[in-house]
């Protein structure tokens, strides 16, 4: 599946300055210290760990993968994300061709809002992971948008 000699450099969802390195080999992910050399990375994917999980997606070896907490697979056209539950208790279900092959608990990382709030035009997937991933889920075209930026 994965490269097993690779290493996987991911920027962070919510917090632009955290990297992660996944291990191509044990599928370890770990956090990096933020330092010169780490922001010279090249990073081919994204993730999350403010929700209670590890929601992830990142290209290797031109294939687009999907990763929640330890479960990996291709994230491909049969792939479906589906999420059941309100914001602060819901679950992230990864369905491929209609069979769920997980699911995990999570959350929306709430960013709090205010008054004469100047990112009124932004989306809601912007500040929700699993909203984006479901959303990617559902539309071939973004998926090779992601793969062809991240490759």
């Amino acid at each position: 599946m994965l490269n097993q000699h690779s290493l996987i450099y991911l920027q962070d969802w919510d917090q632009y300055d955290r990297i992660a390195q996944i291990d191509g080999k044990s599928g370890e992910l770990q956090l990096l210290p933020m330092n010169d050399s780490s922001l010279s990375l090249r990073t081919t994917g994204r993730f999350t760990d403010q929700v209670g999980a590890i929601l992830a997606f990142f290209a290797a070896d031109g294939v687009l993968f999907l990763r929640l907490n330890d479960f990996v697979c291709e994230f491909t056209d049969s792939v479906d994300i589906r999420l059941l539950g309100v914001s602060s208790d819901r679950r992230i279900s990864v369905y491929r061709d209609g069979v769920e092959l997980y699911s995990t608990a999570c959350r929306v990382n709430v960013t709090d809002k205010f008054d004469d709030d100047l990112t009124a035009f932004v989306d809601d997937e912007d500040f929700d992971f699993g909203l984006f991933l479901m959303n990617v889920s559902k539309s071939p075209d973004r998926k090779a948008i992601l793969l062809q930026h991240y490759s």
